[in-house]
């Protein structure tokens, strides 16, 4: 009859992508380990375990490139509507007389550069 070892559990679990959730509730359950003692282990294993860590960085890595790309898309963006705002406004100046009317488009202007300056704060966020 093999002993069970909740730190080899735990281990294996957290490598498997199991949630601490999931892992503390059979801990806790079936094992009838402390809550505070499941918790405890748990994250003392997160922190010490070169797997785990290693995975992690990983992770984070993976969200840090995506979230890079996504937030450069951003800027483009924002780029492609404060043009087409400028290019709307020269248009309608060139097609007035002199001393007419025309239509700026200041709106489209003015969400673009806010798109810009969005998509450039959180690319430097996540450098």
């Amino acid at each position: 009859m093999a002993v069970f070892n909740p730190t080899d559990f735990v281990r294996a679990h957290l490598a498997a992508g199991t949630s601490e959730k999931d892992i503390r509730r059979v801990l806790e359950e079936q094992h009838s380990i402390h809550p505070g003692v499941s918790r405890r282990l748990i994250s003392d294993i997160k922190a010490t375990d070169p797997e785990i860590l290693a995975s992690r960085q990983q992770v984070r890595t993976a969200i840090r490139r995506s979230e890079k790309k996504s937030w450069f898309l951003t800027v483009l963006i924002g780029v492609g509507i404060c043009i087409l705002g400028i290019a709307i406004t020269a248009i309608a100046y060139a097609m007035t007389e002199s001393g007419g009317t025309f239509i700026v488009a200041g709106g489209a202007i003015l969400v673009g550069l806010l798109t810009i300056l969005k998509g450039v704060w959180h690319f430097i966020r996540w450098w």
